[in-house]
């Protein structure tokens, strides 16, 4: 028997359900009367602080609102029928937008570009649709502004450009933007090569994006990272029954990849037997899977990386002189982190940007002391190096300020100091003994008469560089003492006394020859090269292009100028 309790709120729910159902056909009638794109257009007008956009199936923009207007900068004419990427100029969707590849996100944080270059902080909420196959059909997405606290973060320089996420104010990296700006809507092939780190595969990609291809899939693989046999199936495909544990056929990235892009990296890691196969690929656009007799076509772009030289490798006749031709229609090259060491600063911010917007840790400043090193650093492992030297001061450290005790291991001034680059060798003068003061060695005092002196820290003579005479040196460079060798040490005993070697935080000079007080940088330049403090400034470019090995952009380092600077002071003293 039911309650009277029970009938009341029985019949509540009924009532209802019932205005719920009144409500659903009046706006039903009003869609139907005006129209559902009519009802979207008055819904993202009634919103003008927040940017609505809608993309189709093949990620091209078609509807732009007022206030993605407003927002960004972009009239609608400008970005309606562009692909989402370009519109948006979005480097973090590079490796996938959200709604295509999980069917929504919400609250995403991401950075877009103003119309003007500004950077803002945004954060994008979307919704994907798709057929009964589980094929996306397009998207709507909402962008809106990120309301957290705003840093102040360095200004980027004028001269910086970012090229599809890779930021650069490095004019050959520029060159390299430039041609893959020409290049990418052709289908050349193309062959990236640089250092481990440098961003190749972003380059590959950019070179995917700025193609026909854009809509079509983009497939990578690492010819290093497998054995000849696997990499010949993982590439060509197989039949079924081609090898034992073949039990079905297998399609390859050649032709998953048809109509798209196909990076293959660590080229010159391809095995023999395997090049003449793709040589055949690159040349006829056909290929044979693993025990297949039939050819199957293919119109794949191919784009190939490696850090080593194709030209040295055919000349050893451990890579084809035909396929090497082939891969290097279009070279381009990417400087070493080290080369262009006008990046560090710049990729290092947008590193600390990226992983402030995480919520975890908030830096705001950089101490002296950690940017001096990590300036000074060589970076072999280039841009990705970098990127986790933040990873881990996000980790290790705590508070606003990156703090130069929250650098890896490899940063501690106890393992050497580094100058441009290179270890510094103190020099020790006559009768002195150097000890070095780490675990590497024990304590031995080694003495000085045996230890030869680099040629990096000899001073200057007029046979090794034309432009340096006598005359222009003082007489201590001149006649440097038969005794004064140098030893990499991090500490020195002189007279009984030790020293350490001094951090990026002091420097400590062992032998001083006045009572007076040097700036952090002459009492370093005073244990590269002695007698720094009393030189003319003529005398002192001389001995920076000496250290320098003729470097320019290093001797300049060294007097603290500009590159522009210093050419006029050389041709000011004519040097």
């Amino acid at each position: 028997m039911v309650s009277k309790s029970e009938a009341k709120s029985t019949h509540r729910v009924e009532v209802m359900d019932s205005e719920l159902s009144r409500f659903g056909q009046a706006l039903r009638r009003i869609l139907g009367t005006f129209g559902a794109e009519e009802a979207f257009h008055v819904l993202s007008d009634l919103l003008p602080e927040v940017g609505v956009f809608v993309v189709d199936a093949e990620r091209r923009v078609c509807y732009w609102s007022k206030g993605a207007e407003k927002l960004l900068g972009f009239q609608a004419e400008q970005v309606m029928g562009q692909d989402c990427l370009r519109a948006n100029r979005c480097a973090s969707c590079v490796s996938g937008c959200g709604i295509a590849e999980k069917g929504w996100v919400e609250g995403s944080p991401l950075t877009l570009y103003h119309s003007d270059g500004r950077p803002i902080a945004l954060r994008k909420s979307g919704r994907g649709f798709f057929d009964g196959g589980g094929r996306f059909l397009g998207g709507v997405e909402i962008l809106f502004p990120d309301r957290q606290p705003v840093q102040d973060y360095p200004p980027i320089p004028p001269d910086t450009v970012n090229f599809h996420g890779l930021w650069s104010r490095s004019p050959a990296m520029h060159q390299a933007f430039e041609i893959v700006r020409n290049v990418g809507p052709t289908d050349t092939t193309v062959l990236v090569r640089g250092d481990s780190g440098t961003g190749k595969e972003i380059i590959a990609r950019a070179l995917h994006e700025e193609s026909h291809r854009v809509h079509r899939q983009f497939l990578a693989v690492n010819c290093a990272a497998l054995t000849p046999t696997l990499l010949e199936s993982e590439l060509f495909g197989h039949i079924k029954g081609a090898f034992t544990g073949a039990v079905r056929d297998h399609a390859g990235l050649f032709a998953q990849a048809d109509g798209g892009t196909l990076f293959l990296d660590e080229i010159a890691e391809l095995p023999l037997s395997l090049q003449a196969k793709l040589l055949r690929v690159l040349q006829e656009q056909t290929f044979v899977p693993v025990g297949g007799v039939v050819p199957v076509k293919v119109d794949v772009r191919i784009v190939a990386a490696t850090h080593r030289s194709l030209r040295h490798l055919v000349q050893v006749g451990a890579f084809r002189e035909d396929l090497m031709y082939r891969l290097r229609v279009v070279p381009i090259y990417l400087p070493p982190l080290r080369e262009r060491r006008e990046d560090i600063e710049l990729l290092l911010w947008q590193f600390i940007k990226k992983r402030n917007q995480q919520g975890r840790r908030t830096i705001t400043s950089i101490s002296p002391e950690a940017m001096r090193a990590m300036l000074n650093h060589d970076w072999p492992g280039n841009v990705r190096e970098l990127q986790n030297v933040v990873d881990y001061a996000f980790a290790v450290g705590r508070g606003e300020e990156f703090l130069y005790a929250e650098l890896p291991p490899e940063f501690d001034a106890a393992r050497g100091l580094a100058v441009m680059g290179r270890s510094v060798h103190l020099p020790l003068p006559a009768g002195a003994h150097a000890v070095l003061v780490s675990d590497e060695m024990p304590h031995t005092p080694v003495s000085s008469a045996s230890l030869p002196l680099p040629n990096a820290l000899r001073p200057p003579s007029s046979s090794s560089n034309p432009h340096l005479s006598n005359s222009s040196l003082p007489p201590r460079l001149l006649s440097p003492p038969a005794s004064s060798p140098s030893f990499p040490i991090s500490g020195v005993s002189v007279g009984g006394r030790l020293f350490s070697m001094p951090s990026t935080t002091e420097s400590v000079c062992a032998f001083p020859s006045e009572h007076r007080t040097f700036s952090t940088e002459e009492r370093r330049m005073e244990m590269i090269w002695p007698g720094w403090e009393g030189m003319e400034e003529k005398e002192r470019i001389v001995a920076a292009l000496e250290i320098a090995e003729g470097h320019l952009e290093r001797a300049a380092e060294i007097m603290g100028m500009s590159r522009t600077t210093f050419w006029r002071k050389r041709r000011k003293y004519g040097l």
